[in-house]
């Protein structure tokens, strides 16, 4: 299954139970190769959905989440390239700095060397 895409956006291990949610996007693979839309060829595909996109003029900064509204950081590397899979990095980290302070004392954008799009996501406040 993961050498043909069938369900390799999930990680699943031998020992864990399937949610609803992966088994329907199982079902969804099978049903689309039995009507022929999709091929099975026993050959991982490892171009992420994104690939093909310009780099946005404006990068995103806020999403929805359950109604509220979460900020992050975005920074896309300076070698960004579309046409080539580019790693995704997500900086969590403790409620007590702010994104900005984590973006500047990680070091992540140095060390990834403009080859990668790094998201700093701001810490919930406590409540």
């Amino acid at each position: 299954m993961h050498n043909n895409n069938i369900i390799s956006k999930y990680a699943i291990t031998h020992d864990m139970h399937m949610k609803r949610g992966m088994m329907s996007h199982l079902i969804y693979q099978l049903l689309l190769n039995k009507e022929r839309k999709l091929t099975f060829n026993n050959q991982r595909s490892v171009i992420s959905s994104g690939c093909g996109e310009d780099a946005p003029t404006i990068t995103p900064s806020f999403s929805y989440v359950d109604g509220v509204k979460r900020s992050y950081i975005t920074a896309i590397g300076k070698h960004y390239d579309k046409n080539n899979p580019t790693p995704l990095i997500i900086a969590f980290h403790g409620r007590t700095n702010s994104n900005e302070m984590v973006r500047s004392y990680y070091g992540i954008e140095k060390a990834a060397e403009g080859n990668a799009i790094i998201v700093y996501p701001s810490g919930l406040p406590q409540e």
